[in-house]
């Protein structure tokens, strides 16, 4: 059996079949799930999946590109915010001790208060099924200016104080952000966190200094493109106990499936391409990234 480390299935393209989908997981190979939240809609989404289906789990963090678009900061041009993402009706109804605090009550006279989100926040990672705070990081492609960035790193470090307090790990979301990612992760200690830096993307010295810390890596489609010949050096080169599989669904689809919406149900082709880099059988790269997951995900 597979665990899914990072989907996205409250996302709209999931709409017109989720439950459908959702419902042939277990017998697809896919055991269990967790679903990641970027942003307050998505937290309450995530809570109530995890809430209707056993075997689904939620993240509850403010993504780096939405924290700044939530606070009004000059919203980075062509960025696709997960504002447009509707509320599933039958999803919210499942939510009945999930807070509808509305992201409004964040703002105070004209003013955004990232006190009372990472407040709230804080209270929504005390649901039972909530397992790490994410995603959340940094992202310099989206967000360019210098007082967006600032912000970012302020909101990362809170939100992995967050983490701490309730003893659980983070997801890691970090693009073309490589060098405060890792200064912060060090800074923070985050060896004492715990967790997984998302669809990697980084070198295989980066990669080695956070196995160092006993993080984890993200790997997905990805890893099976013609042109990602960086990933594959990395995920020969890292022990396979530091490894865990995700999709990103709905984004990231494997070859030959590239350009189509992604699900769960496409990750064998992401252990088949890790179980050819390393030369081992696709039942360890299973097993062993299911034993990572749950050790990661502390379940």
């Amino acid at each position: 059996m597979i665990f899914e480390t990072h989907a996205h299935y409250n996302d709209t393209a999931f709409d017109a079949d989720r439950d459908s989908l959702l419902s042939k997981m277990q017998e697809g190979g896919i055991e269990t799930i967790v679903n990641i939240a970027v942003d307050p809609p998505s937290v309450r989404e995530s809570l109530a999946l995890a809430e209707k289906y056993p075997f689904i789990y939620a993240a509850v963090g403010y993504h780096p590109s939405d924290i700044v678009r939530m606070a009004g900061m000059n919203e980075p041009e062509n960025y696709s915010n997960h504002e447009d993402v509707q509320s599933s009706t039958s999803a919210e109804k499942t939510a009945e001790s999930v807070s509808l605090t509305e992201p409004q009550e964040f703002w105070t006279d004209g003013r955004f208060d990232l006190d009372a989100a990472l407040s709230w926040l804080s209270k929504m990672a005390d649901h039972e099924k909530a397992i790490a705070i994410g995603e959340i990081g940094l992202d310099y492609y989206w967000c360019r200016k210098k007082e967006q960035r600032e912000f970012q790193r302020e909101v990362f470090r809170r939100q992995i104080a967050i983490a701490r307090e309730k003893k659980l790990p983070i997801v890691i979301h970090s693009r073309d952000a490589a060098k405060h990612t890792l200064e912060i992760a060090k800074e923070e200690k985050l060896g004492e966190v715990g967790g997984v830096v998302h669809c990697y993307g980084y070198s295989v010295e980066h990669a080695r200094e956070y196995v160092k810390m006993g993080m984890y890596l993200g790997i997905g489609g990805v890893v099976t493109f013609k042109n990602s010949r960086v990933l594959k050096e990395v995920v020969t080169e890292i022990p396979i106990e530091h490894l865990v599989l995700e999709t990103d669904s709905p984004y990231l689809s494997p070859e030959p499936f590239r350009g189509k919406r992604n699900t769960s149900l496409k990750l064998p082709y992401v252990v088949e391409k890790i179980a050819e880099l390393k030369g081992i059988s696709p039942e360890k790269v299973e097993k062993v990234t299911w034993e990572n997951a749950r050790r990661m995900y502390r379940l």
